[in-house]
């Protein structure tokens, strides 16, 4: 389950694409990934907006729990500070 971390400075990761949804059951993509990045303040300080990626997770389709689950840990990492030494891992 995704924590809610919309809070400034923090790490949050989201993709567009989602392999638990039923539309893609028989699609024949088979990998996907999920961007981490950090919230940060909007220039006019009214409310926060994501900046760019950082990391990249990517995972089969056929288990997007392991990506969720490693984006989550990343995400916990980050904030305190750990920073993985390269841009997308796999799992």
């Amino acid at each position: 389950m995704k924590k809610d971390r919309k809070q400034e400075g923090k790490h949050d990761w989201a993709g567009k694409f989602d392999p638990a949804s039923s539309v893609w059951k028989f699609a024949t993509i088979i990998g996907f990934s999920v961007g981490i990045f950090q919230w940060v303040a909007k220039s006019s300080r009214k409310g926060l907006k994501k900046s760019a990626v950082i990391h990249r997770v990517k995972g089969h389709i056929d288990c997007p729990e392991r990506v969720y689950k490693r984006a989550e840990e990343l995400c916990d990492e980050m904030d305190k500070g750990k920073f993985p030494k390269t841009k997308s891992s796999g799992v």
